[in-house]
């Protein structure tokens, strides 16, 4: 049994089987089997688009909801009020340091690499 809650608001409960996270992209759907956690949450990885490959420079912003067995009222939750689109962001690219484990003994930790950034919001 799994309690859907967002923004402090309990949506609906329910017992699910397999549910998956959807996104729709140029009219097409894809999806991800997501991991039931716990009767308050499930971890759903962002689904893969295909077409997309290393080409993505800026943030998608896409429609999204779940599949869970059968339940029509979360299939598109950024049309709803209150929810915002899904941010799809490119993936990270870091340049290997040559070694397998980093060891360093400052304060800091530098990753070299492109689109770290795009994702993170100063808060």
């Amino acid at each position: 049994m799994l309690t859907l809650s967002f923004f402090d608001c309990t949506f609906l409960t329910l017992e699910m089987q397999e549910p998956q996270i959807v996104v729709r992209y140029q009219g097409v759907e894809h999806s991800s089997n997501c991991k039931v956690l716990s009767n308050q949450g499930i971890e759903c990885p962002s689904p893969l688009i295909p077409v997309l490959g290393k080409q993505l420079e800026t943030p998608l912003y896409l429609d999204y909801g779940f599949r869970m067995d059968g339940v029509s009222s979360v299939l598109n939750l950024s049309s709803l009020p209150n929810y915002h689109k899904f941010e799809l962001y490119p993936d990270p690219v870091y340049k290997k340091s040559g070694e397998e484990v980093m060891h360093y003994k400052d304060k800091y930790l530098t990753i070299n690499g492109i689109k770290f950034n795009r994702a993170c919001q100063v808060s």
